[in-house]
């Protein structure tokens, strides 16, 4: 009977342990997701400035191309006058 009381402790104890670690584990994971969470925000909000930036510096191109352009026109115009 001591024995069979004295397994039941020990069987009950370590339940106790193994919700107390699994506890602290899910803790851990969650301030790890919350910390993912951030970094993915950060990392969109970066990736949609650079986005804005690329198409700013395709503008420009855009833009460079068509003054090239009609300087060009332009200068043939003048030499057919």
């Amino acid at each position: 009977m001591k024995k069979q009381s004295h397994d039941t402790v020990s069987g009950v104890n370590a339940c106790k342990e193994n919700i107390s670690q699994w506890t602290i584990e899910i803790q851990d994971l969650q301030i790890k997701i919350v910390e993912l969470k951030c970094k993915i925000a950060s990392e969109r909000a970066k990736q949609e400035y650079l986005e804005s930036k690329t198409a700013e510096i395709r503008q420009e191109e855009i833009n460079k191309e068509a003054r090239d352009g009609i300087e060009h026109y332009s200068s043939a115009k003048v030499m057919d006058d």
